[in-house]
C-alpha cells in the first residue's frame, strides 16, 4: 500500500476506529511491563537519519486502549560522538497522520526527509531521539487513531524501552511531536 493511500484511509476510517474494541494481541503477557522490550534489531545505513551513528529498531510493550496490553514499534537513534556525563539527553519525538495501516508505520520504511531533516537537527545538538510508531501501528490489534492515552503511553513507553537497549540514554528527557503527535505530546 502506498504512503498516499494510507493517507487518504486515514480520513476514510478514523470516525470507523472510535468504536472498535481492542483486544490484546495473541501470547500477551499482562505482567510485561510497559516499556519492556520484546525484540530489537539494528537497521541499515540506509534507515539511519542525518547527525546519527545509528538506528536500532525496538519492539517493546506498552498500554492500549482500557488499559489493554498491546505491542509497540519504534526506533532509537544515537547521535554521535561520546555521550555526555550522565547521558544522551533524549527527545521522544511522536510523528504525525501517516495512516492506519501496519506498512504506513514509520519504523517500517526509510524516513521522510522532512523528518530525517528535523530529527537530524537535534541529534547534532546532542539528543538522542526515540520515535514511537503508537501501538497497533506495525503490530498487532488496531491502532486506535487519535485515542491520545494511547498515544501518550507509547511516547513514554518507547523512552523506558530505548533505556533497556542503550544504556548511554539519561534520565532526562521531552516529548515533541506534530499533527497526530502533537496531540500525543500534549496527552504525554
Amino acid at each position: 500500500m502506498s504512503k498516499r493511500l494510507c493517507r487518504t484511509l486515514v480520513g476514510l476510517s478514523a470516525s470507523a476506529l472510535v468504536a472498535l474494541t481492542v483486544a490484546a494481541p495473541a501470547g500477551a503477557e499482562p505482567n510485561d511491563a510497559p516499556g519492556a522490550v520484546v525484540s530489537q534489531e539494528l537497521l541499515g545505513p540506509d534507515r539511519v537519519i542525518p547527525g546519527a551513528v545509528s538506528a536500532t529498531k525496538v519492539t517493546y510493550w506498552s498500554t492500549g486502549p482500557k488499559d489493554v496490553p498491546m505491542t509497540s514499534t519504534g526506533v532509537v537513534y544515537r547521535p554521535e560522538g561520546a555521550p555526555p556525563e550522565g547521558g544522551w539527553p533524549v527527545i521522544s519525538y511522536a510523528h504525525g497522520t501517516v495512516g492506519v495501516a501496519d506498512q504506513c508505520a514509520p519504523s517500517s520504511s526509510v524516513p521522510l526527509e522532512r523528518t530525517a531533516t528535523h530529527l537530524g537537527h537535534w541529534l547534532e545538538q546532542g539528543y538522542a531521539v526515540v520515535t514511537t510508531d503508537y501501538v497497533g501501528l506495525g503490530t498487532p490489534g488496531v491502532h486506535p487513531y487519535l485515542d491520545g492515552r494511547s498515544a501518550a503511553h507509547s511516547v513514554v513507553d518507547m523512552v523506558r524501552a530505548a533505556r533497556a537497549v542503550d544504556d548511554d540514554l539519561s534520565s532526562a528527557w521531552v516529548a515533541m511531536g506534530q499533527s497526530q503527535g502533537g496531540q500525543a505530546t500534549m496527552f504525554t
